[in-house]
């Protein structure tokens, strides 16, 4: 709806930064796959959400669920860009 009067208007549209909680939001994963989540430096789970906790990307699955729900998004979205960019933070997966 948007993107024809953008680019009318001779713009784009740029979608960017630490979008890690966009392909695995924690309040949908965290409780079934703490697995998921960077360990944190008391050794827990990074799954609070914010743009400081990491995903587990050495772990295979997180790689596919990342992958098949950007797909979904952008068969949605196919006009938009957005790209798996690892947050800032200090967690770290350590499988």
């Amino acid at each position: 709806m948007y993107v024809p009067e953008v680019e009318r208007r001779g713009l784009y549209l740029e979608v960017g930064g630490h979008t890690f909680n966009t392909w695995i939001p924690a309040d949908k994963y965290a409780s079934a796959h703490p697995e998921y989540f960077a360990v944190t430096q008391d050794g827990g789970r990074a799954t609070d959400g914010t743009h400081s906790s990491g995903l587990c990307i050495s772990n295979a699955d997180v790689v596919q669920t990342v992958a098949d729900n950007m797909s979904r998004w952008l068969d949605d979205n196919p006009r938009w860009m957005r790209g798996p960019l690892h947050n800032d933070s200090s967690t770290y997966c350590m499988s």
